[in-house]
């Protein structure tokens, strides 16, 4: 039942999909020819850039001329020696560069949830705190399921107080288990077999 309508390239370096430092000849030969099979390209995972750099204004120049309107970099980190809320106020204006750009070119900037004590976004309410300001139509969270559910019951509360900025999702199982309930499917999962097994 599940089906696959689409692909999320990788725009970076090393190995993604796209190089970073090609994206505007090679994007538009990759989202076309995957156009070509009848499948979406919707969205982007870039590198690792958590601020509007050329590479990224590269990156979000060619997207919106593709028609790819959503994308995500890289995740900020605390300095835990330091108080939040100063942090959070300098992410608030990178934020807005962020939103200025993706205003220009239709495109929106996800965050991503990634679980961790020193990541931003990792318990929604900080990131909120920064959100606030700005239109969900250009910055708001990819909700990793698989991330926001070793917050344990509370990963509801926080998707009820993530609401309307939650702008794209990615579906993953909170451990590596299977538990399909068919005979001899059950356990830990063994990863993935060897090419020619």
């Amino acid at each position: 039942e599940v089906t696959c309508g689409g692909q999320m390239p990788t725009v970076g370096t090393g190995s993604a999909h796209v190089d970073i430092a090609k994206v505007q000849t090679d994007l538009p030969a990759w989202v076309n020819t995957i156009r070509k099979h009848g499948l979406r390209v919707k969205q982007i995972r870039g590198g690792n850039q958590t601020t509007v750099d050329a590479s990224v204004e590269a990156l979000v120049g060619t997207m919106g001329q593709l028609g790819v309107t959503h994308y995500w970099l890289g995740t900020d980190n605390y300095d835990l020696s330091k108080p939040i809320l100063p942090q959070l106020d300098a992410i608030k204006t990178k934020v807005e560069q962020f939103v200025r750009l993706n205003q220009k070119h239709g495109t929106t900037l996800m965050y991503h949830t990634r679980a961790g004590a020193s990541n931003v976004g990792s318990v929604v309410w900080d990131l909120m705190y920064v959100f606030k300001e700005f239109d969900p139509k250009y910055v708001g969270f990819h909700w990793d399921t698989g991330h926001m559910a070793l917050h344990g019951p509370m990963w509801e509360t926080l998707m009820r107080t993530a609401d309307r900025y939650v702008v794209g999702m990615s579906w993953k199982d909170r451990s590596w288990a299977q538990n399909l309930g068919f005979a001899g499917e059950t356990g830990p999962y063994p990863g993935p077999a060897a090419v020619g097994q």
